[in-house]
């Protein structure tokens, strides 16, 4: 084996390879006897079956994979040979690799810096403590409470904060569009998780009353189909429910699985402990990584920031994903039926809404 390094810049280094075209032969025929001796062939005995018969039912597959472990050996003996550190899995390009020829191939490698040992004397990190305030456990419970509070029907038209029951039929013009009908869909009206102007005009309905709504949908709506485009909805009110005042008692406890109010606050209070607590790790580590990086300076491969800035933003789109599942997720829960591939509570609410 022959190794050229041909280029060095940085932390990258570029290799051409050579393996000659008698050590890859060695290894297919050696590789090919290893089938011969447990194949069977019709009118062979085992291990009596000719190399030629097997190099021509076997070759392709066999030198394809000899190739493959000729490279990850090769290239692995000259990054020990070199005594290289690599940050990442090096990239291969084949150059050559006919058959009767030397295999020939460019390895590209990113090495880890050369890093001092850190030396933390001096290093003064303030570590927060947190406590949970009372005021902030208050206002979770608040919270909490607000999500459980239940509704009753009311005769009467419905206000905002109120949640209005209703069978719908969109269109965009006379024609009904995939996914754009339901039945017992609820809405609260006020909570802005429509598509602007939808909930507005639903305000002051009674049950029994029906409504055509005119919307648009936004520019960047996610069903490019839909996006930009005016439609109609024709829309039902089944049922006015207008919401109890939360209770922040026993029965907010039992709700949720527990004994009592003053278990409730326990188990919320050391929730919220945890999360301050993460937080303050997180601040601490994040100040000792900004004073060490003001103590060293070192080039960073350009492959590991590639990947940390991938995984960031893999990241980022799992949890906007997520957030667009929440909304489906509570509109489907608010359906009892919907029909098309799309839900149509999901269709209709905006893509960003936080709820």
């Amino acid at each position: 084996m022959q190794v050229t390094e041909t280029s060095a810049e940085g932390l990258k280094r570029e290799f051409k390879i050579t393996v000659p075209a008698s050590e890859v032969e060695e290894k297919i025929s050696r590789r090919l006897g290893e089938i011969g001796r447990s194949v069977r062939i019709p009118g062979f005995r085992p291990g009596k079956v000719p190399l030629p018969l097997l190099r021509k039912r076997y070759g392709p597959a066999v030198r394809h994979e000899v190739l493959e472990t000729t490279v990850q050996g090769s290239s692995a003996e000259a990054m020990r040979e070199h005594n290289l550190r690599p940050a990442l899995p090096p990239q291969v390009e084949i150059v050559s690799a006919a058959e009767g020829a030397d295999l020939e191939y460019k390895m590209s490698i990113e090495l880890l810096p050369d890093m001092p040992e850190p030396d933390f004397t001096g290093l003064g990190i303030e570590r927060l403590v947190a406590e949970v305030p009372e005021e902030d456990l208050d206002r979770a419970i608040e919270r909490l409470a607000e999500s459980q509070r239940k509704t009753e029907p009311v005769d009467r038209p419905a206000e905002s904060g109120d949640l209005i029951v209703v069978d719908f039929v969109g269109k965009i013009g006379d024609v009904e569009f995939p996914g754009g009908k339901g039945e017992n869909v609820s809405i609260e009206l006020g909570a802005g998780r429509f598509i602007p102007g939808f909930e507005d005009q639903l305000t002051g309905a009674k049950a029994g009353e029906e409504r055509t709504i005119k919307v648009t949908f936004p520019a960047d709506y996610g069903a490019p189909d839909l996006a930009g485009k005016d439609a109609t909805f024709d829309v039902k009110v089944k049922e006015v429910q207008q919401r109890l005042p939360a209770a922040i008692d026993d029965s907010l406890a039992e709700a949720v699985g527990l004994e009592n109010l003053a278990e409730l606050r326990q188990e919320v209070r050391q929730r919220m402990q945890r999360d301050y607590d993460s937080v303050a790790r997180q601040r601490v580590k994040r100040a000792l990584l900004d004073k060490l990086a003001e103590r060293y300076d070192f080039p960073v491969p350009p492959g590991m920031v590639e990947m940390e800035f991938n995984t960031i933003w893999a990241q980022y789109e799992a949890e906007r994903e997520g957030r667009k599942r929440m909304v489906a997720g509570q509109a489907d829960a608010n359906s009892g039926a919907a029909e098309g591939p799309v839900d149509a509570a999901a269709l209709i609410a905006p893509e960003e809404t936080a709820l």
